[in-house]
């Protein structure tokens, strides 16, 4: 189940400026997914329908796609960009924490 965590929206990534920082914990097994408005706003998507649809997206994932960031970041942007024309930049950071072990 996708777990959304609002932020205050900022400034563009590389434009000097001071934020304000925010903290969560991704636990062991679990993938991270770090994403500007363009993934999921755009003319014909306003950002709650797009929200909703990013979750459902995700849920949709198999297992090997979530536990894989390249293969993730793949599956996100062709769904969520499908049948739209892109009108904003798309930036979307994966981060997947590896399952412990045993011996861990």
């Amino acid at each position: 189940m996708p777990l959304l965590c609002e932020g205050e929206p900022g400034t563009p990534l590389g434009w000097p400026a001071s934020r304000r920082q925010f903290r969560f914990c991704v636990p062991p097994g679990h993938t991270a997914v770090l994403y500007s408005d363009g993934l999921v706003e755009n003319r014909k998507r306003g950002l709650d329908a797009g929200l909703a649809e990013l979750c459902s997206v995700v849920t949709e994932a198999p297992p090997e796609v979530v536990g894989s960031p390249h293969m993730l970041l793949d599956f996100l942007v062709d769904r969520m960009l499908a049948g739209y024309e892109q009108d904003d930049d798309v930036t979307v950071l994966a981060i997947h924490v590896p399952p412990t072990t045993k011996s861990d």
